[in-house]
């Protein structure tokens, strides 16, 4: 390569320039300073950034003009723009593929760009670690897409004029003028929505094993479930929103990121709302035996009258408890229903959204649990205000209790006078009865006339 970020067939000795390895038939690029590069029939194992150091151009241009010995270029860390120019075809011998390029997409978010006629690649996806790994192709393409990810659900790609070679768990949702595809495996049933042009997705996971939602940026409901743990892989750079309706039987869920992990245990008889805007939220009525926190605050709402308990570090939630909503993790406090609101703005569009499309879904799929979460937010909303009020009447008690601690009760002095007023009452007859007999009443005569 050469100080202009072109990279090309030769027998020269490659600069030495900071940001670039290489070795026998592999070569890594990181942090150089170009912002665009150039690669010219780079038959080599190309990996574009690694798990510690971000890849920093934001565009790629490949350059194809013959057949590659199988290599795989990884985009493992960054963000750019992949531009595809020359031959890129789709070859077989003896019914067998022949991949002369696979692309392996980890953390990064890539756009593929294709200025020509269709052209084919291969596509490798894992599922996101610390940023939403999203695939998008700007152009004709035929995509052969393969995840590594089993028992699972993922948003893979995006694309108006792709052709999906494999479709085998791949589920196409059109909504606002743009088409995603999301792999989904290990489930019975997936129903993709767009209202008012948000889109929603409801799943039955039917596996009893571990089932992984990776960076949920569409909205997902979770309506039946076999699933012994539910496991959300956050993207820190995404908003999420994922809503479990009531199950028949418990489970674990899992929440994990590179900084944090929540595990929380055997949750019984209620729903469970996970909402990921800036920080960590869940919002549930069901009963929880344990919350365990690592390296992250964690909000926690009980509605319909379940509170938040803190037993040495070890949070659950059920019937008795501290508070209604606490922060639970590095420290534990309680936290008034102001407050969160006055901290946490950004969640009221996301709450008030999966109400909207725990509704919308039960109505397109009449499932019986979506259908509950929709009652459990009446019934919450109801309990709430109930609730409201009946803490508003406690306080104006509890005020006037106050304002008389510091003198006599009108009962109190209404007694005093009322006593005073009968002793008065009871001396004046007294009186009375005395002056009667020994002043007014009339002395009898005596017949004794003597001897």
């Amino acid at each position: 390569y050469d100080a202009t970020g072109r990279f090309y067939a030769g027998t020269n000795e490659c600069p030495q320039v900071n940001g670039i390895s290489y070795d026998y038939r592999k070569m890594t690029i990181t942090n150089v300073p170009y912002e665009t590069i150039i690669l010219e029939d780079v038959d080599l194992n190309i990996f574009f950034g690694t798990n510690e150091t971000v890849f920093t151009p934001k565009n790629v241009i490949i350059k194809k003009s013959k057949t590659f010995s199988n290599m795989k270029y990884s985009f493992v860390n960054g963000l750019s723009t992949i531009t595809l120019d020359g031959v890129f075809e789709h070859n077989t011998i003896n019914s067998y593929d022949i991949q002369d390029i696979i692309f392996h997409i980890l953390d990064f978010k890539a756009t593929f760009v294709n200025e020509g006629d269709s052209k084919y690649i291969k596509v490798i996806k894992n599922g996101p670690t610390s940023q939403l790994n999203t695939i998008t192709f700007n152009g004709l393409f035929n995509v052969n897409p393969i995840t590594f990810t089993v028992n699972a659900c993922d948003y893979v790609m995006t694309g108006n004029n792709i052709t999906i070679e494999d479709q085998s768990d791949v589920y196409k949702l059109e909504c606002n003028n743009q088409i995603k595809y999301f792999y989904c495996g290990g489930v019975s049933n997936v129903e993709l929505h767009c209202v008012d042009n948000q889109e929603k997705i409801s799943i039955d996971i039917s596996i009893n094993d571990v089932f992984t939602l990776y960076g949920s940026s569409v909205p997902t409901i979770v309506s039946n479930s076999n699933a012994s743990t539910i496991k959300i892989n956050s993207a820190n750079d995404k908003s999420e929103n994922v809503l479990i309706s009531l199950q028949s039987h418990s489970y674990n869920l899992r929440v994990v990121n590179k900084e944090s992990t929540v595990y929380a245990s055997q949750i019984i008889e209620g729903t469970v709302q996970f909402i990921q805007s800036n920080t960590w939220k869940i919002t549930t009525d069901a009963l929880i035996e344990s919350i365990l926190v690592d390296e992250k605050d964690l909000i926690v709402v009980g509605m319909n009258g379940k509170k938040i308990n803190n037993n040495n570090g070890v949070y659950s939630v059920g019937v008795d408890g501290h508070c209604e909503t606490a922060q639970i993790g590095k420290e534990f406090k309680c936290i008034s229903d102001e407050s969160l609101s006055d901290n946490s703005s950004e969640h009221d569009d996301s709450e008030n959204s999966l109400s909207n499309d725990s509704s919308s879904i039960s109505e397109s799929s009449e499932t019986s649990s979506s259908h509950e979460s929709t009652e459990t937010s009446s019934e919450t909303s109801e309990t709430q205000n109930s609730e409201s009020n009946s803490m508003t009447n406690d306080s104006d008690d509890s005020n006037n209790n106050a304002d008389n601690d510091n003198g006599l009760s009108g009962g109190a002095i209404f007694a005093i006078v009322l006593g005073l007023l009968i002793v008065l009452i009871i001396i004046i007859i007294v009186i009375a009865v005395l002056v009667y007999f020994f002043v007014f009443k009339p002395k009898k005569q005596s017949t004794y006339t003597g001897i």
